[in-house]
């Protein structure tokens, strides 16, 4: 069985047959890199302001409140936190005055 084992293994070593010479070889490795032109995306043309995550630990109901209302409402779930951001807004702006 370690025979037959061992005859798989020298098999799949020449596989690929005979490596080429230095002259036969592609010379690709001795040209300079140069990065990739960033593809027109819809992130890097538009001028709206980038996000950032954050992270919040909110009770589970609140949690399903606030999935139900974008559900409702076919909204995203930062649209609804978004939209509940402005309206407190609002709300301290008022107070203020």
């Amino acid at each position: 069985m370690t025979d037959s084992f061992a005859n798989t293994k020298k098999k799949n070593q020449n596989r690929f047959g005979v490596p080429p010479t230095s002259k036969e070889a592609s010379q690709n490795l001795s040209q300079p890199e140069h990065a990739p032109a960033l593809p027109e995306t819809k992130s890097n043309t538009e001028k709206e302001p980038r996000t950032v995550p954050i992270s919040a630990k909110l009770t589970k109901t609140m949690m399903k409140e606030i999935k139900q209302i974008a559900l409702d409402r076919d909204m995203k779930i930062f649209e609804v936190i978004e939209a509940s951001f402005e309206a407190y807004k609002r709300e301290i702006e008022q107070e203020d005055r």
